[in-house]
């Protein structure tokens, strides 16, 4: 009878259950599985590293985003209108908690696995406390001549007046204190002020090293490092390196009659200074980081601290290093798909068969050789594609540019 009744509860809890994932938390499982990828001794070191940058990467776009809309569902009336019946309140509530959770195993990752194993492969992470005599001396250098003059710090004061603070961008913001027989026209005697990490500078500094080795760090502990400088009469107490993600989830009339490069513009301008939707810092001081929170309308909850660095998405230039083909996935080389043959026009194969491709086994040059015909084809009238984004130099943008000024509708 015991195990009777267990079954009927079984039965009667599932079918109480919702019949649908919420889709955020099912797109943060989705990064999990990513963050696996990195976790998974058996992968290469720089292709964990590469994982590790994804998930950062990914992480960036869903607060933009995702997380953007969910706050506004909130201010909206909280209303449940999701297929797995949690109001967006609840949501966030996960959202936040599986985020943590994910983004510790992240770092944990990164500084007990990922940089010791690279470091005794030869590329090897250094934070300030480690650098020494030569890595000072060329770090200082780099600072006062190149870092220096374009470094513009900014005061800080609540309110209205609260400097603009980029989307993405890093920041360094300093804890001063006056110095002695110093006045500045203004009450009490400690100040915050901004710092933005310039963005037309390398994130990785690379460091003088043995031959056979490469040691790097990061720039805004460059900038950490000798940044009392920018501030005479002032004595640094404090220093804190943040990053704020700011609502991107906006949209534009592409049927305006004006120009729509124009509306792309002006979107990507309010994006700069749409509300913050996420403060992530490296553990640091508390005090700035509060103040920095309570003048972005953020609370504690949407504060993300980590050990740093911050931004893992930009390291991912490490993983091309040259010298370390050892760390990285073995090279698959695509082959030519044998029903395409390079000596006939496609359209001659097309008209008698369709053809499937198989990328990444098969050369994705075929489909830029089918663009390139269709743009320089006197016959074809319109191409039309759906992009989900592209490379700097795409050969495919270069191929709907020709038929564009080959007068045909794209």
């Amino acid at each position: 009878m015991g195990k009777k009744k267990e079954k009927v509860h079984s039965s009667e809890k599932n079918e109480n259950a919702p019949l649908f994932f919420n889709r955020e938390l099912s797109w943060i499982e989705f990064n999990r599985r990513v963050l696996e990828e990195a976790m998974d001794p058996s992968v290469p070191l720089l292709e964990r590293l590469k994982f590790l940058c994804i998930v950062s990467s990914n992480f960036d776009e869903f607060f933009q985003v995702r997380v953007a809309y969910v706050k506004r569902q909130i201010l909206s009336g909280n209303l449940a209108n999701c297929p797995s019946g949690l109001r967006p309140s609840e949501q966030l509530d996960h959202i936040r908690r599986e985020v943590r959770e994910i983004v510790d195993l992240q770092y944990r990752t990164l500084h007990e696995e990922i940089l010791p194993g690279l470091a005794s492969q030869g590329i090897q992470y250094l934070r300030p406390a480690e650098w020494n005599s030569k890595h000072l001396e060329f770090i200082e250098t780099l600072f006062d001549r190149e870092l220096f003059p374009v470094l513009t710090p900014v005061r800080v004061s609540p309110g209205p007046s609260f400097p603009a603070i980029r989307n993405l961008r890093l920041h360094i913001a300093y804890l001063l204190r006056k110095e002695p027989g110093v006045e500045d026209g203004e009450e009490g005697d400690q100040r915050i002020a901004l710092i933005q990490v310039p963005e037309s500078f390398p994130r990785i500094v690379y460091l003088p090293s043995e031959e056979g080795r490469t040691a790097f760090t990061v720039l805004e502990y460059v900038i950490q490092k000798y940044g009392e400088r920018l501030f005479p009469g002032y004595q640094v107490q404090d220093s804190f390196v943040f990053r704020v993600t700011r609502d991107a989830d906006l949209g534009v009339d592409e049927e305006r009659d004006d120009d729509f490069i124009d509306a792309m513009v002006e979107v990507l301008d309010q994006r700069e200074q749409s509300p913050a939707v996420r403060l992530s810092c490296v553990m640091g001081s508390e005090r700035i980081r509060d103040s920095i929170a309570a003048m972005l309308d953020l609370e504690l909850s949407d504060v993300y601290e980590v050990p740093g660095p911050l931004d893992l998405g930009s390291l991912m230039s490490l993983v091309s290093l040259s010298g370390f083909e050892s760390l990285r996935d073995v090279p698959w080389n695509p082959l030519p798909s044998p029903s395409l043959p390079e000596d006939e026009p496609y359209w001659s194969v097309l008209s008698r068969t369709d053809v499937l491709l198989h990328h990444p086994y098969e050369s994705f040059h075929h489909v830029v050789t089918f663009l390139n015909q269709a743009a320089t084809d006197p016959d074809v009238l319109s191409i039309k594609i759906t992009l989900y984004r592209t490379s700097f130099d795409s050969p495919i943008i270069q191929a709907l540019e020709q038929a564009a000024r080959n007068k045909k509708q794209v």
